[in-house]
């Protein structure tokens, strides 16, 4: 008789049938399939489907014109969702406390979490002004979540000089900025002091 359309649901339940779940969110059901637009779209087809972080599945049961339908459900795929920012890294420390007059700097931090789930991926850091968003260098990027020291890093200015890192997750979502200055602001001076004068 033909196919008619598809039930095709999208949960966090394993072996899930789109009939038994025709009532929730991420449930449609795909009418005349040969038509172009034959696609489920997480908020908009249908409007009520939102995601929170988790696994799900899509599952698919075809029903013919005369109105028969798959007694079991084709598993498309799994879909991992991470929307959540990872957590900063913390207790940002150098081996180098106070001033220095040799431009070479080595900083240290603990490992970040990720509340998503998709785990850390690896982190970013750079040096620039105490606003972020106005930087001095370019991100450099660690070879992996276990990879949690900087080393050689440079100064951009005399004085006080800032360090900032942040944490990137498997989803490619982004922490929030840390900053050295309560931890371990790192200082560099290379000009030498004046001679004293108007000795008596």
């Amino acid at each position: 008789s033909g196919i008619h359309g598809y039930h095709v649901l999208l949960t966090q339940t394993e072996n899930s049938l789109p009939t038994d779940h025709t009532g929730d969110d991420c449930y449609s059901y795909i009418e005349d399939p040969t038509e172009e637009g034959g696609s489920i779209v997480v908020g908009i087809n249908p409007a009520g489907c939102q995601l929170t972080d988790g696994t799900y599945y899509l599952y698919l049961q075809a029903q013919d014109n005369a109105g028969n339908i798959n007694e079991t459900a084709a598993h498309l795929f799994t879909y991992r969702y991470d929307a959540s920012e990872p957590n900063a890294p913390t207790a940002i420390s150098s081996t180098t406390v106070g001033y220095s007059s040799e431009n070479s700097f080595d900083f240290f931090w603990a490992p970040a979490t990720d509340v998503g789930g998709s785990g850390i991926a690896y982190y970013e850091y750079k040096t620039g002004s105490t606003d972020p968003e106005d930087p001095f260098s370019e991100w450099q990027v660690t070879s992996g979540p276990d990879d949690r020291v900087a080393y050689g890093v440079t100064a951009y200015t005399q004085g006080q000089n800032m360090f900032f890192v942040r944490s990137v997750d498997n989803a490619g979502n982004y922490s929030a900025i840390s900053s050295n200055l309560a931890a371990s602001p790192f200082y560099f001076n290379e000009s030498a002091p004046t001679a004293p004068t108007n000795l008596t």
